[in-house]
């Protein structure tokens, strides 16, 4: 990625980030005054000196003896130290080395941020405010904010996070919903980017909302530009996203402790009743029962909480696709728990179904045979093989194959098992159009998507499942969700009624990336570079007819694009030669590879993207998926720079 600091500028401002506050010790000047050194030599010096003792009383600076120079003296000679002249000076500088230098990296980070085109203000806050008091008036507005770890002074890190002032305002912007600004935590003190981690969680700031840097790197202009390029300091609604996590916290909090005190309450006699009563006749074991019971309560009480439905309510108003925030690495989302929690039940063993708790070992008559009592199942119950076998899904409803010491299972009953197939995520979709789709299944260790075949069903007497299971070899997988099961199941018995699902998240894949340059009188391409592992981001989303496939590269491959496009300005002619350095020039093309997905398009003998740098009528930049250049296509793109290959998938469970 390009990180000069015009496209970062021009980020900030269309971003809306004008304001930018620097909070550190070092400006508040009471705090510089244990730096100085050599006072009592200096003193010694004055007193000896009628011209420097003139010199100082002129300038307002008592000297009347020592102990006046030292509590009053001292501060008004270190802000009035810019006016003395001659040997003084000199002197003067040297007791105040130190602060000098403790100063001059908060100074220097303010003086880069103003050559941002950004208002920039400077101070030390007195006392750290709390959750709920006052705002710092200073901190109103302010979209941006450098804040120091260690705004006690201390010269190493002698306390808990949880107690620094710094700690105190970084919780108090975090809450500030809306107004959030980017948190930027800097210092200088020897571990504190080990402990900016725990910083960041304990004061409830998200993952990129927040960034550290060393004061040093923070005083270097191309530095501070390179390391706040690729972060999300110009994102907005940072706030927002904030309320909405703290908000969950404390709710989730409120509502546990209700739950636990409300389910005390229960007598063993309230476990009996729902036993005896209910589940000897419905087959359900009492765990399960008692489990989804709990569940259900908690997650009722958890969304029904006013200020979680008004904080729901806010990010509901939030649009992101216009902007797709930067990968500078892999993604992190938690992809495999997060479908886990949303497509399966939780508690489902891998291995043979087996029979109820309460019946294990049991025998029933059928037919005249004494048979073993089949499993227990419930409708969503995967068994499944190997990965080239199709898996099968049971589609019954679950009151009719439950069962119980008091209830005799329903033996000559069919159990539906209707088949899938499984396929790896790191491709397409075979059947894009096909909507009977689990998005994800994690089997043996691996992701796979199923595509379920609605049109056909076999079935199994419930009396032969166990030799079916055991004759077949196959284990009971997973368990889909019950809406997810229902939905399935009525597609499956005519499509005559639908459940509102919600919207799976994307699949990142990790991508290698090589580029290549036109050789015009070879009519050939050359790869330049080498190869790039896993810096392209190639993300597919399930849709209602497609399955739409989006790329987009991390700051590491855009700087090495930038190297390769320098180089092709060397070795190519015109007119490629001015497409080149067009791209290098052009804005939008950077920002586009790092806050947009570029959608391909799968169409035969075609580029999978193209784009037309400013002043080119004809591509200058394309990108295949897999596949290499080829040459036909070289002589009808006469202004091509430069070509992307993303290939090698190296996506793993």
């Amino acid at each position: 990625m390009i990180a000069s600091p015009e496209a970062l500028s021009a980020r900030l401002a269309q971003a809306g980030v004008t304001k930018v506050a620097v909070i550190d010790d070092a400006f508040d000047d009471r705090n510089l005054m244990p730096l100085a050194i050599g006072v009592e030599e200096l003193w010694a010096q004055i007193a000896e000196n009628e011209e420097w003792a003139s010199q100082l009383v002129t300038n307002g600076i008592r000297c009347d003896d020592q102990e006046i120079f030292a509590n009053d003296g001292l501060i008004e000679l270190w802000r009035k130290r810019s006016v003395l002249q001659g040997p003084l000076s000199e002197a003067v500088k040297a007791v105040f080395l130190n602060a000098e230098e403790k100063l001059s990296f908060p100074t220097q980070v303010a003086e880069n941020l103003r050559k941002l085109n950004l208002s920039v203000e400077c101070f030390d806050l007195p006392t750290a405010p709390t959750i709920d008091g006052p705002a710092e008036p200073r901190l109103e507005g302010v979209q941006l904010v450098f804040l120091d770890y260690d705004l006690e002074g201390e010269t190493r890190i002698e306390r808990p996070t949880s107690e620094l002032r710094s700690h105190a305002i970084a919780r108090v912007l975090a809450r500030r919903r809306g107004d959030t600004p980017f948190l930027v935590l800097f210092s200088s003190l020897d571990g504190v980017r080990d402990e900016s981690e725990r910083f960041r969680q304990h004061a409830f700031y998200l993952r990129g909302s927040f960034l550290f840097l060393r004061k040093v790197d923070a005083a270097r202009f191309e530095t501070l530009c390179r390391l706040l390029a690729p972060s999300c300091v110009w994102t907005r609604d940072i706030g927002h996203f904030q309320h909405f996590f703290i908000t969950l916290k404390e709710h989730l909090g409120v509502v546990a402790a209700d739950i636990e005190r409300r389910f005390l309450q229960l007598d063993i006699q309230d476990y009996a009743h729902f036993q005896h009563v209910a589940l000897q006749k419905d087959g359900a074991p009492l765990g399960e029962y008692m489990l989804e019971l709990f569940g259900a309560v908690l997650s009722h009480e958890f969304r029904d909480g006013k200020k979680v439905q008004e904080a729901r309510s806010a990010l509901d108003q939030l649009d992101l696709t216009t902007q797709h925030l930067p990968f500078h690495t892999q993604p992190t989302t938690p992809v495999e728990r997060i479908y886990r929690a949303v497509l399966t039940e939780p508690g489902i063993l891998i291995g043979p179904a087996t029979p109820h708790p309460q019946m294990l070992g049991w025998y029933v008559e059928h037919l005249g045979k004494i048979r073993e009592v089949p499993p227990l199942l419930m409708l969503g119950d995967i068994f499944g093989k190997a990965p080239d076998v199709p898996v099968y899904i049971v589609m019954n409803p679950a009151c009719d194959l439950q069962y119980a010491p008091g209830r005799k299972p329903k033996l000559d009953i069919s159990v539906f098992l209707l088949p899938g197939k499984l396929e790896s995520l790191a491709v397409p979709a075979t059947n894009p159009q096909l909507s009977e789709r689990m998005r994800w299944l994690n089997f043996q260790g691996v992701d796979y998507r199923v595509l379920w075949d609605s049109l056909r069903v076999e079935t199994v007497p419930l009396v032969e499942f166990n030799s079916w299971q055991a004759r077949n070899g196959f284990k009971r997988v997973a368990r889909l969700s019950l809406p997810y099961s229902l939905a399935l199941q009525q597609s499956w018995l005519g499509n005559m009624s639908r459940v509102g699902l919600p919207t799976s998240p994307p699949i990142h894949d990790a991508y290698d990336l090589e580029v290549f340059i036109p050789e015009v009188a070879r009519n050939q391409w050359s790869s330049v570079g080498g190869i790039l592992k896993q810096e392209a981001v190639v993300a597919t989303h399930p849709a209602d007819s497609s399955e739409p496939i989006k790329f987009c590269l991390t700051d590491v491959a855009q700087g090495h694009l930038a190297d390769q496009l320098k180089h092709a300005v060397e070795v190519l002619s015109s007119p490629r030669k001015e497409s080149a350095e067009r791209l290098l020039q052009d804005p939008k093309i950077w920002w586009l590879l790092i806050t947009q997905y570029s959608q391909f398009e799968f169409k035969s003998e075609k580029w999978c993207w193209k784009y037309n740098a400013v002043g080119t009528s004809r591509p200058a930049l394309i990108c295949l998926l897999d596949s290499d250049p080829k040459s036909k296509d070289l002589e009808e793109l006469n202004h091509l720079a430069v070509a992307l290959v993303l290939r090698s998938i190296r996506r793993e469970s």
